[in-house]
């Protein structure tokens, strides 16, 4: 069976599939729990052993705990957003006179800091529109843009044009990665263009290039050269430590989230927002609610299940 299992992870997936298999024939069996346990192995190796060294001597905690705190995986609003104050800065600055592109790896932070923005604008009573290609179609984006201009949502292009050259009009296109399956075209790319001289700022939010997303066709400029992009990464150290103490009050974050597990959070993480917290929903629940559960083989199964691992 070892034999068959160790050429089994050999292939992505492959192991995954035959315990579940096994889990349906046999479930309750020992040649099931030999075979979990194996996987448990397989799972644990992989960790940072020092810290997991340290994390394994933090047992259970009881008490009167909230529910767990810890539990986005879409995009956050302003009270539960943490970091990115120097990107912030940078990017509010840059709105006053330039498009940009908010590029990253899946489940960075982009959707969320794209919303800060556009929460911010709008709080500032600016003229804004926050368009999301996983829902719209361009078209209906396109008569959200009229009607806060105060036009008929089938008003034709050239009087739209003219109503968003006339004031300042900030468009947000959140999962553009999705943007030519519903309906955004070279033209549309090239009449956003046209306005950028002027008051319109276009705030792009997606994982690839936007030459990469819809090259460019034709003699005229590329439709996307006057974006800057901006690309997302990690948060840093300092800024991950904001999770626990914005989630909980500082007392429990303490109690809870020792320095070690902190460190050791981090480590498997790499300071990944959103893998940092499944890290802590998932740790939290354990201290909490589920002292057998192995809060580690669930933070790789979820990772796996959202993409973010193979």
């Amino acid at each position: 069976m070892e034999n068959i299992v160790n050429t089994l992870v050999e292939y992505s997936g492959a192991l995954e599939e035959l315990i579940s298999f096994i889990r349906l024939e046999d479930s309750g069996t020992q040649a099931l729990q030999a075979l979990e346990t194996f996987q448990r192995v397989l799972l644990v190796d992989s960790f940072p052993s020092a810290s997991l060294k340290e994390i394994e001597a933090v047992s259970s905690i009881p008490g009167d705990w909230p529910p767990n705190p810890f539990t986005d995986t879409l995009r956050v609003s302003n009270e539960r957003f943490i970091g990115r104050e120097a990107v912030l800065r940078r990017l509010r600055s840059a709105l006053e006179s330039s498009s940009f592109h908010l590029q990253g790896e899946p489940k960075i932070g982009k959707s969320s800091l794209l919303w800060l923005l556009y929460q911010n604008q709008v709080k500032a009573g600016a003229m804004a529109v926050f368009g999301d290609f996983q829902h719209q179609e361009m078209l209906e984006i396109v008569e959200e843009v009229a009607e806060k201009v105060g036009l008929s949502p089938d008003v034709g292009w050239p009087t739209l044009r003219r109503a968003l050259a006339a004031q300042p009009f900030y468009l947000f296109l959140d999962e553009f990665d999705l943007a030519p399956q519903m309906g955004f075209t070279l033209e549309w790319g090239r009449r956003l263009r046209g306005l950028a001289a002027g008051n319109f700022r276009l705030l792009i939010g997606a994982r690839h290039t936007l030459k990469e997303i819809l090259p460019h066709i034709g003699g005229d400029s590329p439709w996307y050269n006057y974006v800057t992009p901006e690309t997302l990464g990690s948060l840093a150290q300092v800024e991950a430590e904001q999770l626990f103490t914005k989630r909980l009050p500082v007392s429990l974050a303490q109690q809870l989230f020792t320095p070690p597990v902190r460190q050791y959070l981090f480590e498997i993480s790499g300071c990944h927002p959103f893998k940092l917290t499944r890290a802590a929903y998932r740790y939290y629940d354990q201290q909490t609610n589920e002292p057998e559960a192995d809060w580690q083989i669930r933070y790789y199964a979820d990772l796996k299940h959202f993409g973010l691992m193979e």
